[in-house]
This record gives C-alpha cells, sequence and structure tokens, in this order.
C-alpha cells in the first residue's frame, strides 16, 4: 500500500475517532454520552455520566464537574459524595486504544461547610469545595466544548 494512503487511513481513523468522543452537556436522544441528574432529596442528588471515546476517562469529570455546578447552583459551598460507581468498557485486547466508554454514578449530598455528618462517618464519603473542583476540572470541559 502507498505511503500517502496509509497516512490518509490513519488520518480518517483520527478524525473519526474524535468525532466520538463526548463533549460535556446533559444526555440527550441521539447524543452518545453526557450527563444526566436526579433528585432524592432537598440536598442530595444522583449524578449519572457516561462517556465514549479514547481512554481518557471523561465521566468521572462530567460527574464531579455537574455535582459542583449543581452544588453552587443551590447555594452550598461543599459537596459529600456518599456512593460512587462505574465501569470501564473496553473492546478488543486490552489495548487501551480499543477503548469504547466509561460511566458513573455518584450520589451526592450538598453541605455548608467541611464537617462530615455523623452518618456517613465510616463509610468513607468524599468531600469536596464545589468551587476547587470547577476550578481544576474547567480546562478538561473546555477541551470537550
Amino acid at each position: 500500500m502507498p505511503r500517502f494512503v496509509r497516512f490518509a487511513l490513519v488520518a480518517l481513523a483520527g478524525l473519526a475517532l474524535a468525532a466520538c468522543a463526548t463533549t460535556y452537556g446533559p444526555a440527550r436522544v441521539g447524543k452518545v454520552g453526557g450527563y444526566s441528574d436526579t433528585q432524592l432529596g432537598p440536598t442530595s442528588y444522583e449524578v449519572r455520566a457516561a462517556a465514549n471515546g479514547p481512554a481518557d476517562r471523561f465521566a468521572p469529570i462530567m460527574a464531579l464537574y455537574r455535582a459542583a455546578e449543581l452544588t453552587l447552583g443551590h447555594g452550598y459551598s461543599h459537596f459529600l459524595v456518599t456512593h460512587a460507581d462505574g465501569n470501564q468498557t473496553l473492546v478488543g485486547y486490552g489495548s487501551p486504544t480499543n477503548f469504547a466508554g466509561d460511566e458513573v454514578l455518584l450520589t451526592v449530598e450538598m453541605e455548608h461547610d467541611t464537617t462530615i455528618p455523623a452518618t456517613y462517618v465510616g463509610e468513607r464519603p468524599r468531600l469536596f469545595q464545589a468551587s476547587e473542583v470547577i476550578a481544576r476540572l474547567q480546562p478538561q470541559i473546555d477541551a470537550r466544548q
């Protein structure tokens, strides 16, 4: 096969992979990936995120970022991840280039301070400052717009 044909095929494959990468935004019909959230109580949400494309683990980034947006939008400064679950789908023989997608589910409680409520002590919850999450993840979110 001529060299320029191989180069063109590799370039097209790269463009196809890039076109499949999930952008940050709500999940909707006809869009692969995105986030969704469900209010469970006055200060608690379930945040779900799914992503496809290269093996960069974008779903956890989307889920944390969305949890931070919800927290700040409701007037709280911190959120507590009380439950986290997720999976990564691989296609092929374990090569990172054969990555198909990942999905994350977080259950979060919005808080006004950094004190972990006694009901969660011992369950190893993770407390995040929402504004810090936004600041740290913003470049990765912007790169996917």
